[in-house]
């Protein structure tokens, strides 16, 4: 610990003794501002071609985006249904789970919804519409 404290003891003594000029040298400030000068010239023509580069990437981006949402909503399906209710669903059990309505709600509303419900309800037939406690096994 002693050869630390005597070592900065020792600089300390050897800076008090020093001159330091209050300011650098005249020399030394103006090439570094012409340095700097020479640098940042040089980086606003690179700064410029750059956003111009992006600029026209964007610009196709942008055109490439709204040709294909244009041609997206041009495409009309008019035909039937790929997977008709039953092939997809053969029980009525099957037909009236969450999945399977919702993906008939996803196909074509409420509308469907209803197909689909009375699909599985014509396949299950006539029920009863009251039944007594003594009926049940």
């Amino acid at each position: 610990m002693k050869d630390k404290n005597d070592i900065l003891t020792r600089f300390i003594d050897a800076l008090k003794n020093q001159n330091v000029p209050a300011d650098p040298p005249q020399e030394v400030i103006d090439d570094t501002l012409q340095k700097l000068t020479d640098a940042g010239s040089v980086r606003v023509e690179e700064r410029t071609t750059i956003l111009r580069r992006l600029a026209k990437l964007t610009a196709a981006a942008v055109i490439i985006i709204i040709v294909s949402f244009v041609i997206s909503r041009n495409t009309v399906n008019d035909g039937p249904d790929v997977y008709p209710i039953a092939a997809v669903s053969k029980s009525p059990a099957r037909m009236l789970t969450l999945g399977s309505t919702t993906m008939a709600y996803r196909r074509g509303g409420m509308d469907a919804v209803e197909k689909q419900t009375e699909t599985a309800f014509a396949m299950l037939g006539p029920r009863t519409t009251s039944m007594l406690l003594e009926d049940l096994p």
